[in-house]
C-alpha cells in the first residue's frame, strides 16, 4: 500500500512539473512574441525619424535657398524696412526651429547604450547586447550553460519592459521633432512672404 501511495505521489508530481513546464513555454513564447513586436516598434521609429529628418532638410534647405536668392534681387533692397525685420525675424526663428527639431530628431535616433537596469551580476540570462558585449567569454558561456527557461522568461519580461519605454522615447522626440520642423517651415515660408 505504501508503495501505490509512494508512485501516485511520485506521478502527480512529475504532472506538476510538466504543466510548469509548459506555463513557461507559453510565456516565453507570448514574451518572446512581446519582444519582438516592441523591438519593431522601435525600428518604424527610427525608420520614421530618418525619413522625416531627411525630407524636412530638403524642404528647409529649398526654402532658406529661395529665400537667398530673393534676398540678392534689386526688389529686396528697396524694401521697406518693416518687411526687411520680419523678414530677418521669421528666418531666424525658422533657424532656430530647425536647429531644436535637428536636435530632437537626433535624441530620438540616437542609439542607448546603457545597461538595461540590473549590473551584470544579477543577470542570469543577459539578452540586451550591451550586458552581453560587458561580459567575458567565459562569464557568458556558463551564465548561457547555467540559465533556466524561467531565467530567460524573466529576462524577456525585464526587457520588453526596457525596451518599451525607449521606444515611448523616441517616439515623444519624434512627434516634438515634427512640431518644430512645422513652425520652422511655416516661419521659413513667412519669412518668403515678407520679401515680396
Amino acid at each position: 500500500m505504501a508503495e501505490k501511495s509512494s508512485d501516485l505521489h511520485e506521478c502527480k508530481k512529475a504532472h506538476q512539473s510538466d504543466t510548469s513546464n509548459d506555463e513557461t513555454t507559453k510565456a516565453i513564447e507570448r514574451n518572446k512574441f512581446l519582444y519582438q513586436l516592441v523591438n519593431g516598434w522601435i525600428g518604424n521609429a527610427d525608420n520614421k525619424v530618418s525619413i522625416f529628418c531627411g525630407v524636412f532638410t530638403v524642404i528647409f534647405g529649398i526654402l532658406t535657398f529661395l529665400s537667398d536668392q530673393i534676398k540678392t534681387d534689386k526688389h529686396f533692397v528697396n524694401c521697406p524696412d518693416c518687411c526687411l525685420l520680419f523678414h530677418n525675424l521669421f528666418f531666424f526663428v525658422s533657424l532656430a526651429f530647425f536647429l531644436v527639431a535637428i536636435f530632437f530628431y537626433t535624441e530620438a535616433i540616437a542609439p542607448n547604450l546603457n545597461s538595461s537596469g540590473s549590473s551584470k551580476s544579477d543577470k542570469k540570462f543577459p539578452i540586451f547586447y550591451g550586458d552581453i558585449s560587458s561580459l567575458s567569454e567565459k562569464e557568458y558561456e556558463t551564465l548561457m550553460k547555467n540559465a533556466k527557461d524561467q531565467d530567460f522568461n524573466d529576462e524577456l519580461v525585464r526587457e520588453v519592459h526596457i525596451n518599451s519605454v525607449i521606444c515611448m522615447k523616441k517616439m515623444k522626440a519624434y512627434r516634438y521633432g515634427i512640431r518644430c520642423s512645422s513652425v520652422a517651415i511655416i516661419s521659413a515660408v513667412l519669412s518668403l512672404v515678407f520679401c515680396f
